[in-house]
């Protein structure tokens, strides 16, 4: 009896430390990791977003040529490896693996990413700078004129949950996530809590004038953190809207498009030039968003290679997709203003982002037609340097060159 009673005695010790652990995590600053989840998510919705084009394909092909006989039953893909350096000088690794996989009417997907590969296997304590890793799991259900999808990620010991509806004849997406972060005043010096490090206070006085500052923390309970849309209905344009709960960039409208969307596509086997730009700006509010101080604009320039002879077509209802090798040169501009940055130093991290003038060089695959079924970027592989470009700052710190070898498909 002695012995069973102990035993209850230190189950009921364990079962008592749960809330305890859950209050001590909960106070632990946690605003880095979600602006890094963020980041993450953007690059996911590549991945939930292949069904979404795959559908569009299979409405427009004629029926006794369904793309999910062509397909193998393989929707998309995200394979990215870089090498290079970050903000802080440090040579890190950044590295995405995801695939989407499924039937005429149902599929599931996965993607895994790390900020720095060569820090994957290491302890705490050895880790770069703004270390993050994820990997999602999710399901995605075809019901004909809609598809319905959800996924799990996990990243640092917190789930976060994310429901998506494609809503075929607009063709357009509607997503939402829920996480355990929130928001909560930060800790200035002089307060009666815990005492801060040496570094922590230093860059606290340098933001002391944010009396109302705050951090992001695991809160222990679910809360929606996420909501965005997506479509391809307005014809030569792809346009979105991200809202984020819990960051200064709270509204994120994007929108883009190519020179090859404005010709026929009988043309693009003949053609020697691509041309493609991408706008995004943030705002606390969605008025602050559409007259913003922080944007991002992006041109790329594509010079195919080779001839018509080169191109592969394929007819899709009344029109049709070609790939084309090509050669590329992107330039991109980063506002020197950066919520999402405000929000880091907010929080007592000193971090003050990328910004200006970028570029990227490389040669890859490029698919003409994709943007009209709901792909935000043309589909390709690539292998370019980059130098500050704008889209790669996806990371804390942001890498500002490199080398990057990425398939989109």
């Amino acid at each position: 009896m002695a012995h069973i009673r102990r035993f209850c005695t230190c189950v009921l010790l364990f079962i008592m430390m749960f809330p305890l652990a859950d209050s001590i995590n909960a106070q632990t600053d946690r605003t880095a990791e979600y602006i890094n989840q963020t980041f993450y998510n953007k690059r996911l919705s590549l991945i939930r977003t292949g069904y979404d084009r795959w559908k569009g394909l299979a409405d427009a092909f004629p029926q006794e040529k369904h793309i999910s006989e062509m397909n193998a039953h393989f929707y998309a893909a995200v394979n990215d490896f870089n090498y290079g350096k970050d903000a802080d000088g440090k040579t890190i690794m950044p590295m995405m693996v995801g695939y989407a996989f499924g039937w005429p009417i149902g599929g599931f997907y996965f993607l895994g990413y790390t900020t720095d590969f060569k820090n994957f296997f290491k302890k705490d304590k050895d880790e770069s700078a703004g270390y993050y890793k994820a990997f999602t799991l999710g399901a995605n259900v075809d019901l004909r004129l809609i598809t319905l999808q959800g996924d799990a990620t996990v990243s640092g010991g917190t789930v976060s949950l994310y429901g998506k509806s494609y809503i075929a004849p607009v063709r357009s997406f509607v997503g939402a996530g829920i996480s355990k972060f929130g928001l909560v005043d930060r800790v200035l010096p002089g307060s009666s809590a815990q005492p801060l490090d040496a570094a922590t206070l230093a860059k606290s006085q340098a933001n002391a004038a944010a009396v109302n500052a705050q951090q992001i923390i695991n809160k222990g309970t679910y809360a929606l953190d996420l909501i965005e849309f997506g479509t391809n209905y307005f014809p030569y344009f792809t346009t979105g809207l991200k809202y984020f709960k819990l960051v200064k960039a709270r509204y994120v409208p994007n929108i883009s498009t190519a020179y090859h969307q404005f010709v026929d596509y009988k043309d693009w086997e003949k053609m020697s030039w691509d041309f493609e730009l991408f706008y995004e700006s943030r705002g606390k509010t969605l008025t602050k968003s559409f007259s913003p101080k922080d944007y991002e604009i992006r041109f790329s320039v594509f010079k195919f290679l080779g001839d018509q002879s080169d191109a592969l077509s394929t007819d899709i209802g009344t029109k049709g997709t070609t790939w084309r090798p090509a050669a590329f040169l992107g330039l991109s501009y980063k506002s020197k203003e950066d919520a999402i940055s405000q929000t880091l130093t907010e929080s007592g991290q000193a971090y003050t982002g990328e910004h200006g003038f970028g570029g990227e060089i490389g040669a890859g695959f490029r698919v003409l037609g994709f943007k009209r079924f709901g792909f935000q970027e043309d589909t390709y592989v690539k292998l370019s340097y980059f130098i500050n470009y704008s889209q790669y700052f996806e990371r804390l710190p942001a890498m500002t060159s490199g080398l990057k070898f990425r398939v989109v498909f």
